[in-house]
């Protein structure tokens, strides 16, 4: 049985996404990219564009949806697919469960970003390595510090 300690406290704004493996590592758009299908991926804090993503609350579903506010494009569950391993990436707002995300919260100031598609899976770091380029899917929620995320201003 999976946490579903669902919180709705971080509020409507743009921050950056540090991991907790090394909170000098954010969630980063590969290249700034703007097209469809562009990558999520694990980059060293550098202030761009490509590391700030706007989060909105749906108090309706209790969700978020994760946008990059260069691209103006959601953080996507590639083809809404919960099997471990599925990538995430970015694609063009279509308000499917690929991109609402549930934040549980953490008692350490950490959340994990937890599919709507199905909440026993959440977004994690590829292998637990913070380094350039490291990607970012989905895997099975094991409450290790590859899943755990802290969402700052």
């Amino acid at each position: 049985e999976y946490e579903r300690n669902y919180v709705s406290d971080i509020k409507d704004g743009v921050y950056v996404i540090k991991s907790k493996v090394n909170e000098n590592y954010n969630f980063d758009l590969q290249y700034a990219g703007t097209r469809d299908g562009d990558n999520i991926q694990l980059w060293r804090g550098n202030g761009s564009g490509a590391q700030r993503f706007e989060f909105k609350y749906d108090q309706a579903s209790n969700t978020y949806v994760i946008t990059n506010i260069n691209s103006k494009k959601a953080i996507d569950l590639a083809a809404a697919a919960t099997i471990d391993g599925s990538n995430i990436h970015q694609w063009s707002s279509n308000n499917t469960c690929a991109q609402k995300w549930y934040l549980n919260k953490k008692d350490n100031g950490f959340y994990e970003i937890v599919s709507t598609c199905d909440d026993s899976y959440a977004i994690d770091l590829a292998n637990a390595r913070a380094t350039n380029g490291s990607n970012i899917h989905l895997w099975t929620r094991n409450y290790t510090d590859a899943q755990l995320w802290k969402i700052l201003k």
